[in-house]
């Protein structure tokens, strides 16, 4: 039998107030820490589930849901080894690119990530497929979004998980 996760139940009420807080305020002032914190409680949460579950990771690779996770382990991982900020505002978009204070929190696109986490992540990320998920399922999506695919995935698993 797997152990139960003992914090299962206030992470994940949490990681709901915290999806609710970011859904909330669309242009929220502190979303960089907000999506860091979350994505920390998300990503421990989805790496227990892996130790205990040995269907899980084929499980989640077959799940848009499952994939969202996989998408923000990049970016939690762009977070704790290279300090890099994974959302902010969306600004004006062309080819100008420096920071405009413009429209809603969203999640930063993957190659600004890249240029900016030297040198360990970069090299085990690109082209890899934490990278094309977050590409497919987080990237310039609003802050919330993935983090509330997130949670459902993970909502899921709590009966067979939680304590």
């Amino acid at each position: 039998m797997n152990q139960p996760i003992e914090t299962y139940g206030s992470s994940m009420r949490s990681l709901a107030e915290w999806v609710a807080e970011l859904e909330a305020d669309d242009r929220h002032p502190r979303v960089d820490i907000v999506v860091g914190t979350a994505i920390f409680w998300a990503c421990s949460l989805d790496e227990a589930l892996r130790d205990r579950h040995s269907n899980y990771t084929k499980l989640a690779a077959e799940s848009p849901t499952g994939l969202v996770m996989l998408g923000l382990r990049f970016a939690r991982d762009a977070v704790t080894h290279g300090f890099v900020l994974c959302a902010g505002q969306r600004g004006i978009e062309w080819p100008m690119r420096y920071p405009i204070d413009y429209g809603p929190n969203v999640w930063t696109q993957s190659d600004r990530i890249l240029s900016r986490w030297e040198p360990r992540g970069k090299a085990n990320n690109e082209g890899g497929a934490q990278l094309s998920a977050y590409r497919q399922h987080v990237e310039r999506r609003p802050a919330g979004e993935p983090l509330r695919a997130a949670l459902s995935w993970l909502e899921e698993w709590r009966s067979v998980s939680a304590v």
